[in-house]
């Protein structure tokens, strides 16, 4: 599997939560769950899954990020699947997205689809 790391956000949606739900909805997750660790901005993130990829969705601490709040690391088999489940699924529905190279580290780059 690879991780690929992505920030996101959609007009409308100003909650983790809402965020989530959208998303999931957008990527085909019939179930998810909400989980708690101090590990994580605002002490809260989600975890769904597809037969393609695994999804962890929290908010990311980087100001750089404040246009799209919402870090979603992505597991899958190929970093092509990715690229299809964002292009194909979430831009149609009014998501922005980015890819971020080198999350949190100061060599970061951002990709925006």
């Amino acid at each position: 599997m690879q991780q690929v790391d992505l920030i996101s956000s959609r007009d409308g949606i100003e909650t983790l939560e809402g965020f989530a739900v959208a998303f999931f909805g957008a990527m085909g997750v019939a179930g998810y769950e909400q989980r708690e660790s101090e590990n994580y901005t605002g002490g809260t993130y989600f975890i769904g899954k597809t037969s393609e990829s695994e999804f962890n969705i929290s908010i990311s601490d980087d100001p750089q990020h404040e246009d799209m709040p919402y870090w979603v690391e992505v597991s899958a088999l190929h970093a092509s699947v990715v690229d299809d489940q964002v292009r194909e699924r979430l831009l149609p529905q009014g998501f922005r997205v980015a890819l971020v190279e080198n999350f949190g580290e100061t060599t970061e780059r951002r990709a925006t689809y």
